[in-house]
């Protein structure tokens, strides 16, 4: 979890988080998602999806999980395009153009876009924290 948090991985922090919370349920549960899995999205309830996974997709709803960076400073100020990497944004770009109905927010990218006041351009109906 140390070097989760130093390095800024969210990929391992979030695979950690799974571990602490569900432990060895773990062995049980993921063949059971994998037996109940719809590989048809047009019969599927819930997708689950990275954000490379939903590139050329629409879904009438998207919610952003928390792995993705933190897009303001310390003193809370977007950050400069020379702080941020540039994958990491094109794939958020990627997340956020998916949904056809609502998007639910992830808390950075929430704090973002409040910050930027891009907020007003979107519509209260479109963001849910």
């Amino acid at each position: 979890m140390e070097y989760s948090k130093q390095s800024g991985d969210l990929e391992a922090k979030r695979q950690i988080e799974a571990v602490l919370a569900y432990g060895d349920e773990l062995e049980t549960l993921i063949p059971s998602i994998h037996q109940s899995a719809q590989t048809d999205l047009s019969k599927a309830f819930i997708v689950l999806a990275t954000a490379h996974r939903a590139k050329g997709l629409t879904l009438d709803h998207v919610e952003l999980a928390d792995d993705f960076p933190e897009l303001l400073d310390a003193v809370g100020a977007p950050l400069q395009a020379d702080q941020l990497d540039r994958q990491e944004v094109n794939l958020l770009y990627v997340a956020l153009t998916r949904p056809r109905l609502t998007l639910s927010l992830n808390r950075t990218t929430l704090e973002f876009v409040r910050k930027c006041g891009a907020s007003g351009l979107l519509g209260d109906s479109w963001l849910v924290a």
